[in-house]
């Protein structure tokens, strides 16, 4: 972070306190969207590396070759090499590695194999499988325990009540808004960036709302892992970073010191976004949950709560996340919806990415710093094991196509047939119920019926297909 930019926040926070509740205001109205090393801003607690590293071996040659792949660039849907859209992402960090062998690894941007960098929301799976551990351990009870049984502060606070099932399901029902609705100051006031540059978690989460009844509807929310985090540092009676040293760390053989961002100096880990570590060290992790938990005979992770947290969840027609893929998310791991479905991965918000295939034991690990990421770990992996693997086609796109040329006669044509194609060939398209509501959105009112009927018609238990669109919607 530039000089100038320490200079400017300390000269206005003190207006900022008069005006809007103090220097946490202007923390988040002056970063907005942070980087991958702000979290150089954040004090931080370290977790010392083990004693007893595991190594991963090295290809005698590197598979270079992986440079000139195709993969999607996710601006224009255009095939470009991988090397390009790499630089295009600005990754700092990107290997590929098979049967613990790194076939490829690269470093842009000033880093290399010993620097640290943030996970972002990757975190969250770290944090996921502290609870897992602490529960095998019996220093949490049962996840059927309320928040407020280990944390008493929250006691009579909405989050007081939550159970910790429903947090590792983010389905707490507390208030939530994300950074990027609306103009400035109210994504400046987001509880989204609040969370993440309050110097007062606990404060924070404290005084958090009801927004609906706890364990409905799943929304994507930092505050829950935030909570766990609480929690996880009342139940063992350490920090978390302490924690994690012992019971994770240092036995899954990280080579170089990690760390946890604090909220404060002496404060709270930031367990929804403040992993830090190398992109090798991430790549121990996912190691872990690929071989089950295991690490050299040991089980570090119980083996339950890997099962639980990589398994697909096959009674799921509709992802969490619309992407072209699917974004399942479970216990803080997510699943591509596109078959095939043995894959998970963490995942960070500037592309950060720990990628397990189990299937052909490959890892890829992605270290980036733009929002505009895509999914290129089927590709490359596809690559690395002599595969054949092409991306799959949009069905609504195919539809909306055929409508904008030839009209509803031509759509339904293209609907049928490309359903019936998928049917034979489930990996080749893409077809979720949010996307059937957006097309019904852009074709005209009489149309949009019809799509609605063909989104119930697929999936039938679907709240997307059910509702009404608003009135005036759809193309004219």
């Amino acid at each position: 972070m530039p000089i100038s930019r320490f200079l400017r926040l300390s000269l206005t926070c003190a207006g900022a306190a008069l005006l809007a509740g103090g220097c946490t205001f202007v923390r988040t109205a002056w970063y907005a969207q942070p980087d991958a090393l702000d979290m150089r801003m954040f004090p931080t607690r370290v977790m010392r590396a083990s004693p007893d590293p595991f190594s991963f071996a090295k290809a005698e040659r590197p598979r270079a070759d992986l440079d000139t792949v195709s993969v999607r660039d996710p601006r224009t849907g255009r095939l470009v090499p991988l090397a390009r859209a790499l630089d295009d992402m600005r990754a700092h960090a990107f290997l590929v590695i098979r049967n613990d062998t790194i076939l490829y690894e690269r470093y842009a941007f000033g880093h290399d194999s010993a620097r640290t960098s943030s996970s972002f929301s990757m975190a969250k799976s770290a944090t996921s499988a502290l609870v897992g551990i602490a529960l095998g351990r019996g220093e949490i009870r049962s996840l059927d325990d309320s928040a407020g049984a280990y944390v008493p502060e929250l006691r009579g606070r909405p989050y007081g009540a939550v159970t910790l099932r429903q947090l590792l399901g983010m389905r707490s029902g507390t208030e939530w808004t994300e950074a990027e609705e609306g103009g400035p100051l109210r994504r400046a006031n987001s509880v989204e960036a609040r969370i993440f540059y309050t110097k007062d978690l606990r404060r924070l989460l404290r005084g958090m709302g009801r927004a609906e009844p706890a364990g409905g509807a799943w929304r994507y929310r930092d505050t829950d892992a935030e909570v766990l985090g609480w929690v996880l540092a009342r139940a063992t009676g350490r920090s978390v970073a302490a924690y994690m040293e012992e019971v994770l760390w240092q036995p899954m053989g990280a080579a170089h010191d990690g760390s946890w961002s604090l909220d404060r100096h002496g404060g709270q880990e930031k367990t929804s976004t403040g992993w830090n570590a190398t992109a090798r060290d991430y790549a121990r992790f996912g190691r872990l949950f690929l071989h089950g938990g295991v690490r050299d005979g040991r089980q570090v992770v119980p083996a339950a709560w890997v099962a639980a947290s990589t398994g697909f969840d096959s009674t799921r027609a509709a992802p969490e996340v619309v992407t072209w893929w699917g974004m399942q998310h479970t216990l803080y791991w997510w699943h591509p919806m596109l078959p095939p479905r043995d894959d998970f991965y963490a995942d960070g918000s500037l592309g950060q990415r720990i990628w397990v295939q189990p299937r052909t034991r490959t890892l890829i690990v992605q270290l980036a710093n733009s929002d505009a990421q895509d999914f290129p770990f089927r590709r490359i992996a596809a690559a690395v094991n002599g595969e054949t693997w092409r991306y799959p086609r949009s069905i609504p796109g195919l539809v909306l196509q055929a409508y904008g040329a030839a009209g509803m006669d031509s759509a339904r044509a293209v609907y049928r047939a490309s359903t019936a194609a998928m049917a034979r060939q489930p990996e080749g398209y893409v077809l979720w119920p949010q996307q059937l509501r957006a097309l019904a959105q852009q074709v005209a009112p009489p149309d949009a019926a019809e799509v609605l009927r063909w989104c119930r018609e697929r999936f039938p238990a679907e709240p997307a297909c059910a509702a009404p669109l608003p009135a005036g919607r759809g193309r004219r």
